[in-house]
C-alpha cells in the first residue's frame, strides 16, 4: 500500500512555501504601498511650499512693478505740471516785457 505522510509532505511544503512567500510579498507591497504614501506626502507637501514660496514671489515682483509704475507715472505728471508752470512764467514774462513800453493808464479807457 501507500503511505499517506510520505506521499503529502512534500506536497504540505509546497504549499507551505508558498503560502508563505504570498504573504511575504504581501508584507512587502504594503510597506511599499505605505512608502510611496509617505514619499507622496513629502512631494505634495514641497509642491505646495514652493507654490505658496512662488506666489509669494510673484505678489513681490507685482508689488515692485505696481510702484515703479506708479512713481513713473508721478514723474510724467509731475514734468507736465512743470511744464505748465513754466509756461505761465514765460507768458507773464512776455507780457510784462510787451507792456512795459506802454503808459500804465493807457488800458483804462474809462
Amino acid at each position: 500500500m501507500y503511505d499517506v505522510d510520505l506521499e503529502l509532505e512534500p506536497v504540505l511544503q509546497v504549499l507551505c512555501g508558498r503560502a508563505l512567500e504570498q504573504g511575504l510579498i504581501e508584507v512587502k507591497e504594503e510597506f511599499e504601498m505605505d512608502t510611496l504614501a509617505k514619499h507622496k506626502a513629502k512631494f505634495r507637501q514641497l509642491r505646495e511650499s514652493e507654490l505658496l514660496e512662488t506666489q509669494r514671489m510673484e505678489a513681490i515682483c507685482a508689488r515692485r512693478q505696481a510702484e515703479v509704475e506708479r512713481r513713473n507715472a508721478q514723474i510724467r505728471t509731475n514734468g507736465l505740471i512743470q511744464e505748465e508752470v513754466d509756461r505761465k512764467i514765460l507768458s507773464r514774462l512776455y507780457s510784462k516785457d510787451f507792456l512795459k513800453n506802454f503808459k500804465r493808464n493807457s488800458l483804462n479807457i474809462f
